[in-house]
C-alpha cells in the first residue's frame, strides 16, 4: 500500500517526466477512479495546460497546472504513476495523459482506491477534507501536545491523517518497533517525553525510507518491516512477531521489546 515513502516517488516521477511539459491529450480508461469530476470536466480543465511542478502532503500529490485548478492524486491501496513511451500503456491504466512533447503519465489503480480529483488550491483541499500537517513538517511538541489528549491506542493516533498526514500502517509498525512501544498501548498514557521520541523515530524511519526511494530490498536488516509479512522472528531478539488488530488494521510487534504498558 502507497505510504508517504512511495507517494514522494511518485511526485518525483511527475516532476521528472511532467514538468515543462503541455498536455495534450487525455485519456479517461475508467471513471471510477474520479472523485467529484466527470470525464469531460477533467479532460477540459488538463487539455492545453504546461505542468509547472509537484507538491507532495502526506500521502496526496498535486500537480501544479498554473493559473486554475490543480490535479490531486490520491493512490489508494494499488495506485501508481507509470512513465509513458509512444504507443505504451500499462495495465490497469486508468486516467492517461499524453504530452504535445511527446511521451505521458498513466495513473493505474488496480483495485481502484485511489482517486483523482480537481481543486482550487492544495491549501482550500487540505482543508476542506481535515488533513493534518505533514508528518516531516509538524513539530514534535505540537504532536506530543495533541497525542497526549487521546485515549486511543497509540497506533490508532499516528494513522489518524487529521493529526498526521502521511503515517500508514507500515511505517507506523516499523516506528513503534524502533521506540519500544506497544502498538495498543493508549496515547494519554505515554508521557511528553515518550510522545516527542517517538516523533523523532517516525521522522526518522519516514525519512530513512524516502531516501531509499522505498526500496525494501535496501531496508536495515534490523527493521522489522523486512520480516513483517514472514511472520518473524523479531530481527533483535529472536522472539515471534504477533499480530493485533487495532481500528481495524493490521498491527504486527515483539511482545518482548514493545511490552503493553496498563
Amino acid at each position: 500500500m502507497p505510504e508517504l515513502p512511495e507517494v514522494e516517488t511518485y511526485r518525483r516521477i511527475l516532476e521528472r517526466h511532467a514538468t515543462g511539459k503541455t498536455i495534450a491529450a487525455v485519456s479517461v480508461r475508467d471513471a471510477g477512479v474520479l472523485a467529484g469530476v466527470t470525464s469531460r470536466a477533467l479532460s477540459g480543465a488538463l487539455r492545453g495546460r504546461t505542468v509547472m511542478g509537484a507538491r507532495r502532503h502526506g500521502k496526496i500529490v498535486f500537480a501544479d497546472l498554473g493559473p486554475g485548478p490543480w490535479l490531486v492524486l490520491r493512490f489508494g491501496m494499488t495506485g501508481d504513476l507509470v512513465p509513458l513511451g509512444a504507443g505504451e500503456e500499462p495495465r490497469f491504466a486508468r486516467v492517461v495523459l499524453r504530452f504535445l512533447e511527446g511521451g505521458g503519465l498513466a495513473y493505474t489503480d488496480a483495485r481502484k482506491f485511489g482517486s483523482l480529483a480537481l481543486a482550487v488550491s492544495p491549501e482550500a483541499y487540505l482543508a476542506s477534507g481535515r488533513i493534518g500537517p505533514d508528518v516531516l513538517a509538524v513539530a514534535p511538541a505540537a504532536f506530543a501536545r495533541e497525542a497526549a489528549r487521546r485515549r486511543a491506542p497509540i497506533k490508532a493516533v499516528l494513522l489518524d491523517q487529521a493529526l498526521l498526514a502521511g503515517v500508514g500502517n507500515l511505517y507506523a509498525d516499523e516506528a513503534l518497533f524502533q521506540a519500544g512501544i506497544h502498538p495498543a498501548t493508549p496515547a494519554s498514557r505515554i508521557d511528553a517525553a515518550g510522545l516527542s521520541s517517538l516523533h523523532a523515530v517516525v521522522r526518522r524511519v519516514i525519512a530513512r525510507a524516502v531516501a531509499i526511494e522505498a526500496d525494501w530490498s535496501r531496508l536495515p536488516r534490523r527493521w522489522l518491516l523486512p520480516w513483517r509479512d514472514a511472520g518473524g522472528p523479531c530481527p533483535h531478539c529472536g522472539s515471534p512477531l504477533r499480530r493485533l488488530r487495532i481500528g481495524g488494521r493490521t498491527s504486527v510487534f515483539c511482545p518482548s521489546k514493545q511490552r503493553r504498558r496498563r
